[in-house]
């Protein structure tokens, strides 16, 4: 799809700027898109009215049709995809709430002259207009909205779904890794506590053309998505500034974490995982590179986590590859309950991307490299390494890929002092922490504005 064909669409969002907030603009023409996506799958859903039709409202919306009409619409549409509701309607009320019609119509009205070739076309097209929403600063920074195209190719790879298998997401902001993840063939549970982006995830997930198994607005650690419900495939970013206190995670009901609560929070969800994932599922948790080593109450979990004999691989990615305004390292923990090794593929797969003006990318081949090495368990130097339970636990638990593929296979060297790794954590973690802080105003807006 060529960027040409959007230019217009871009030149009316600049007009009307002043008109809505940044956020709002591009939730409307998201809505516009799925109005569209509807109209060319009539023929499939039984709530399609014709006179709800893009093309339609571009003339008619605020003369003809009002917005409690719409919204009406809007609703039936969340009954038939089995989203939650409110989470469709709630987030587009907000969006024209306090639009004047005629700039709703005039944005429908470039949306509809896209002429869209098919409907897989409209899903890219949307994922654009969620780039374009973050480069205006629509969102800006924020975990729920920020994040590359390299973690969801990996991860689609790496836990490949089979037809119909169930894929669950705790906190799925918008809704892209989830839906890249599922890949066509499986059923997406999507959930997420923050009202403003829940809307956007469940448009992203109607527009992928993936089964729908529920979406839902919720705290996931208290509410779950389907309660006692198991899951065949679970991806999970979970926020990596999330601040919860020791009353909280005491009070999370036992069902849906495994282990027992300490008053450490970086390992909430990848327990949440464990407790959601079927016996034979695979669960894919991106984490701070620091909670791989740092001490504490992670340092228990993460040899529960060995002993148990539940992580079957961790890869580590460059930093700034997701978060371009802070250096911080990330890796994927993939976690598997009935593994056939005893132990664990260590992954350092820098070397696979390439810089680029703002972050990392990959390409095709180099993620099908790093699925190779992941699934033969290739110990290649400077690469990967393969640990055993022994010496992870000679090492103190430390999970850090660096500890182990520096060195030469099998070697297993001790490493005694990581107090300048943990410095370095902390230092970025509070760096975190303090954009968090500047995050929770512009949080409590959207929450406010849904």
């Amino acid at each position: 799809m060529k960027i040409k064909k959007i230019e217009n669409l871009w030149v009316a969002a600049n007009k009307l700027r002043g008109a809505f907030e940044i956020t709002e603009l591009h939730k409307v023409m998201l809505y516009g898109l799925l109005f569209k996506y509807l109209e060319l799958k009539k023929e499939k859903f039984s709530s399609y009215d014709e006179k709800f039709s893009l093309g339609y409202l571009s003339l008619t919306y605020g003369k003809l049709i009002d917005s409690k009409g719409l919204l009406e619409y809007v609703s039936a549409v969340e009954k038939e995809f089995r989203i939650e509701e409110g989470v469709l309607r709630e987030s587009f009320d907000s969006a024209i709430e306090k639009a004047d019609a005629e700039n709703v119509r005039i944005i429908f009205e470039e949306v509809n002259n896209l002429n869209f070739e098919d409907e897989t076309e409209i899903y890219n097209i949307a994922k654009i207009i969620l780039d374009r929403m973050i480069a205006s600063g629509g969102g800006r920074g924020s975990g729920e909205y920020c994040r590359a195209e390299s973690l969801p190719k990996i991860a689609e790879t790496l836990i490949e779904v089979e037809d119909d298998m169930s894929v669950y997401d705790a906190c799925c902001g918008t809704g892209i890794l989830v839906n890249s993840v599922a890949n066509g063939k499986g059923r997406v549970f999507a959930q997420d506590i923050n009202v403003s982006i829940i809307g956007i995830a469940a448009i992203m997930t109607i527009l992928s053309g993936n089964k729908i198994g529920a979406v839902k607005c919720a705290d996931s650690l208290y509410n779950p998505i389907e309660q006692n419900e198991k899951y065949d495939r679970i991806i999970l970013e979970p926020p990596f500034g999330g601040r919860y206190s020791k009353e909280y995670i005491m009070n999370i009901p036992s069902d849906n974490c495994m282990y027992e609560h300490t008053s450490d929070s970086r390992y909430l969800f990848i327990r949440h995982a464990l407790a959601s994932l079927k016996d034979d599922g695979i669960a894919a948790i991106l984490v701070p590179m620091g909670a791989l080593f740092s001490s504490g109450s992670t340092g228990s979990i993460r040899q529960k986590l060995v002993d148990d004999n539940y992580i079957e691989a961790i890869i580590e990615f460059p930093k700034n590859m997701l978060f371009p305004y802070a250096s911080v390292a990330t890796a994927l923990v993939i976690l598997k309950k009935n593994k056939v090794n005893d132990d664990i593929i260590m992954i350092n797969s820098k070397d696979f991307f390439m810089k680029i003006i703002k972050g990392f990318t990959i390409t095709d081949k180099n993620v099908q490299r790093i699925t190779e090495i992941y699934r033969n368990r290739e110990v290649i130097e400077g690469v990967s390494n393969t640990i055993t339970k022994e010496i992870a636990a000679e090492n103190g638990y430390n999970l850090c890929t660096m500890q182990y593929v520096t060195l030469k296979a099998s070697e297993g060297i001790v490493v005694e002092d990581n107090r300048k790794f943990i410095e370095n954590y902390e230092e970025l973690l509070q760096k975190l922490r303090n954009i968090d802080k500047e995050l929770d105003e512009v949080r409590s807006r959207f929450v406010k504005e849904a």
